[in-house]
């Protein structure tokens, strides 16, 4: 009996004690992170082991912890192009726990709106491996598409309530503070003088990618938008709008124009589903001056006057829109559907996306099987990329998840029992907006798993409110027919 307290009062005191242990890990790893990019390895296997343990005993708080290794993986590494990255080992990793906990709920998993068309995207992978550029490729894709999604079901069957909900938002907005203090540490120590792209200092943080940096800044924005309006939070809540702020000069400063281009489609669409018309004519009277006064922002977006006029401009001014990705897609895209039928129907094959604009971008290369260069250029847009591997039926089946998604956020903001509620709705509705406009120009959430673990968690809390308030709907109708009927 003594042995058997013990042991119970053990398990109490550790459940105490984790918030705790995890709060001060995520502090020594954003501080020495900072300081010394060597220790991340011994710290990410600590890390690896917290996340078992912690999966078997609370798998909302192990997905938490995955997510924030994730932005600390993404600012540490890259791969060299030998073997496994650290960033694709800590994916196989989050795609086996995610699987484990999928298989505990398969039941609410199968039955919701998104698990058919997962189904369908599954058998077009299926079929694109079979015809691989090799299976290291055919593996890693599939790690991309899935993984999110296998995320978005762990988040969604532990949500229990509103208030745990929220509280995914909040830890979430936590926890992107380790990428945004990464960039606030290398804008203070001059990183836009040290880096100069095309004329101008890019901010990267601590991101080998500047577009990786800047599509983070941009979930993170709408994260904060989302925390900063939450009464509840009290006076907290101003320092949201703090990194609001600053994460919006910081992507600013990424220069990249896709992003940036579509952070401005979501906040507009955001305010147009709030119906915030005095907002929404002063942002749109504040761009027009920025731009009218800016030569800069004139100089990074003049591409979008002259693609409308290719015919009339200089062949060196054609070939350098859109960084050359004018002149790829527009050549890329009729070569595609020039192949055999089956080939446009189920696509070129995984790892095979990059075949055609490897071709046109540079059509000198050496393009033999056996050339190590075979599939490097790659298509700079998610479109293309679902396409020229699987087909037009993966882009459907796609966009059919972000229609429903975007359904989801209308849903809320029509319905919604609280302001946040509504606000949260646009929030999705702009996320959407923007995943979908980002991936139809660039390269971006579909194939940057970084990205979209990210991004589904968040998808998976709107889903789960809409789920909650329609089950309180259903309580309530109950209860006044208990009520009729007792009178």
């Amino acid at each position: 009996m003594n042995i058997k307290r013990n042991i119970l009062s053990n398990a109490v005191f550790l459940k105490k004690l984790l918030p705790i242990a995890l709060f001060i890990a995520f502090v020594i790893v954003n501080t020495i992170f900072i300081v010394d990019e060597n220790a991340l390895i011994p710290l990410g296997l600590v890390l690896g082991s917290v996340i078992i343990v912690t999966t078997l005993r609370s798998p909302m708080a192990a997905a938490i912890i995955l997510l924030a290794g994730r932005i600390v993986v993404d600012l540490s590494m890259s791969s060299d192009g030998s073997g496994l990255s650290i960033g694709s080992l800590f994916s196989i990793g989050c795609t086996g726990l995610a699987c484990w906990h999928t298989r505990l709920y398969f039941k609410q998993v199968r039955t919701h709106v998104l698990f058919p068309p997962l189904l369908i995207l599954l058998a077009l992978v299926t079929i694109a491996s079979l015809n691989a550029a090799t299976m290291k490729e055919a593996f890693s894709i599939s790690l991309k598409l899935f993984l999110p999604f296998l995320i978005f079901f762990a988040f969604l069957t532990n949500i229990k309530n509103k208030d745990h909900a929220f509280k995914v938002i909040l830890l979430l907005g936590v926890i992107s503070l380790i990428a945004v203090g990464s960039t606030f540490y290398h804008w203070s120590s001059g990183q836009l003088e040290k880096q100069v792209f095309k004329g101008y200092g890019r901010l990267t943080g601590g991101y080998s990618s500047h577009r990786n940096h800047a599509l983070s800044l941009f979930l993170f924005i709408f994260i904060y938008i989302s925390l900063a309006f939450r009464v509840g939070l009290g006076k907290f809540r101003y320092f949201f709008f703090v990194c609001l702020g600053f994460s919006l000069f910081f992507l600013y400063h990424t220069h990249t124009r896709s992003a940036q281009l579509v952070t401005i489609l979501a906040l507009l669409s955001a305010l147009v589903a709030l119906k915030r018309w005095i907002v929404l004519s002063s942002l749109g009277v504040a761009l027009g001056i920025a731009i009218l006064n800016s030569e800069t922002i004139q100089d990074r977006f003049k591409d979008l006057v002259l693609v409308f006029n290719v015919e009339n401009i200089e062949w060196d001014t054609v070939k350098d829109l859109g960084s050359g990705r004018y002149l790829m897609w527009s050549r890329a895209v009729p070569t595609y559907f020039e192949q055999p039928p089956f080939n446009i129907i189920f696509g070129l094959g995984s790892g095979k996306h990059t075949l055609l604009s490897q071709r046109i971008y540079d059509p000198f290369s050496d393009l033999s099987e056996d050339s190590e260069i075979q599939y490097t250029i790659d298509t700079h847009n998610s479109v293309l990329f679902l396409l020229f591997q699987f087909g037009p039926l993966s882009i459907i089946v796609y966009a059919y998840i972000l229609w429903k998604t975007l359904m989801i956020g209308r849903w809320l903001v029509q319905n919604g029992k609280t302001d946040w509620e509504r606000i949260f709705g646009a929030v999705i509705i702009a996320l959407v907006v923007g995943f979908a406009s980002n991936d139809s120009i660039s390269n971006g959430f579909v194939d940057r798993t970084s990205l979209n673990v990210l991004l589904w968690p968040v998808f998976a809390v709107a889903y789960k409110l809409k789920e909650l308030s329609e089950a309180d709907v259903t309580d309530n109708q109950f209860k006044d027919v208990r009520v009729i009927g007792s009178a």
